[in-house]
């Protein structure tokens, strides 16, 4: 179990980093100068990635020493990252004017992309329920309390910082190593 967790958490971490750098690189976080800054040795973002390493160690801690916490922490992993991937599939289907790009699954595109949504749909459901019958509120899971969070602090800065400051500019020094220097 320990090694499944570690190995899960690497993949979270990854994932998450990665994410991190992509959003910063386009000035979607406070701080984008920062977390968009490619080491120039490794050629990676390794801010990007102890920042997410950081903020997995704050947010993890209390699934140490209390269940209630474990279920919401892994549930939060879960439902974040099914709704961040299905997030662009919702809006490409909502969206009547798109058009699609080079690759794309023909004509099972729209079964193909319903069937994910409804999969993440009943996916952040099962996640959201209690672990246990008696809810009390060392049981209550806490997870869709976090989502409810995190979505109206991105909505905030959304509106605050966000549209002002997204993709604004076409490139910038901080973000990406030419591909020549990087293998050289």
């Amino acid at each position: 179990m320990v090694g499944a967790q570690f190995f899960c958490g690497m993949a979270s971490v990854t994932a998450n980093s990665r994410m991190t750098y992509a959003f910063s690189r386009d000035n979607a976080l406070p701080g984008s100068r920062i977390w968009a800054k490619v080491n120039a040795r490794s050629g990676t973002p390794t801010n990007s990635i102890w920042l997410c390493v950081g903020c997995a160690i704050v947010l993890a801690s209390p699934a140490l020493f209390n269940t209630t916490a474990y279920f919401a922490v892994t549930s939060v992993a879960v439902i974040g990252l099914y709704i961040a991937y299905i997030t662009p599939v919702l809006l490409r289907r909502l969206n009547k004017n798109f058009v699609p790009g080079p690759w794309h699954l023909g004509k099972w595109s729209p079964v193909i992309n319903w069937v994910a949504i409804v999969w993440v749909a009943i996916i952040v459901i099962l996640f959201v329920l209690p672990p246990v019958a008696d809810i009390t509120i060392d049981t209550f899971n806490y997870a869709p309390i976090a989502v409810v969070v995190v979505f109206l602090l991105a909505t905030v800065l959304w509106y605050t910082t966000g549209r002002r400051t997204f993709m604004t500019s076409a490139e910038q020094e901080h973000l990406t190593i030419d591909a020549d220097k990087l293998l050289n």
